[in-house]
């Protein structure tokens, strides 16, 4: 998205606490640190996430180290940068590496809760089983990516487009290992899991805003990618946010 160049005066007082945002990481300078505080004021904003790190490799796939922290440390700092203050981590049994290294998130400023399921139910279920916590627009991630894109801009888009889930999306140049998405402006038509045969290079990218009315769709038992995806797009319910900035998936980093 093209930038436009303005000038300002601002008070050295407040410069001060607007350098404070300035982490290196996240947010590089001046610039970048004045125009998340204008996007947190101007809306865009949702204060819970649902991160997916069940199954037999979640807990691994978490955990593993990226730039000296856990992918999982690296995604809540990430998203507690934009206002999400309320985590819920869903687990399986293989868990105790998570709760030992973010307890009850109090260490990072946040609020973590644990999603515990004895017997994995697959992503849907997972997200299912989060309904009673969840009141309004939520975010849904998988563990193991690292993303630089910008929260509120995304969520501001979910809610102009008025879809029940709005998936983060990127042209890629393997399609074979994702799910890829064909589009009609910002509407998914179709979705398609780890096809060999994609119609697109649009893939997505395992993060996801959700409006709470999307749990109508969502089943008990089940995959996201298999059995909600598809459905919504059918329906015209699913929505397509497209980012250029950074994106890893290190699960496939890994292989």
């Amino acid at each position: 998205m093209k930038q436009e160049k303005i000038a300002i005066s601002i008070d050295p007082l407040l410069l001060k606490e607007v350098e404070k945002t300035i982490d290196g990481t996240h947010v590089r300078n001046r610039s970048q640190a004045i125009e998340l505080l204008v996007r947190k004021a101007l809306g865009g904003k949702v204060a819970t996430a649902i991160i997916l790190a069940g199954g037999r490799r979640g807990e691994v796939k978490a955990m593993r180290l990226y730039n000296g922290k856990p992918v999982l440390h690296r995604l809540i700092e990430w998203m507690s940068l934009y206002g999400i203050t309320m985590f819920i981590i869903a687990v399986d049994k293989n868990e105790k590496r998570i709760r030992r290294y973010f307890g009850d998130g109090s260490h990072f400023g946040v609020r973590i809760f644990y999603l515990l399921e004895p017997v994995p139910t697959g992503t849907a279920g997972a997200v299912h089983s989060c309904r009673s916590l969840v009141h309004s627009d939520f975010i849904v991630a998988n563990c193991d990516s690292i993303f630089s894109l910008d929260i509120p801009m995304m969520v501001a888009y979910h809610r102009r487009n008025g879809k029940l889930v709005t998936m983060a999306v990127k042209e890629h140049i393997t399609t074979s290992k994702y799910g890829t998405v064909e589009m009609e402006g910002d509407t998914v038509k179709g979705f398609y899991e780890k096809s060999a045969s994609a119609p697109s290079r649009i893939i997505n990218t395992g993060l996801y805003v959700m409006s709470r009315e999307s749990f109508r769709y969502i089943p008990s038992k089940g995959m996201l990618e298999r059995d909600v995806f598809p459905a919504l797009a059918k329906a015209g319910k699913l929505g397509g946010f497209v980012f250029t900035s950074e994106w890893k998936d290190l699960e496939m980093q890994m292989e």
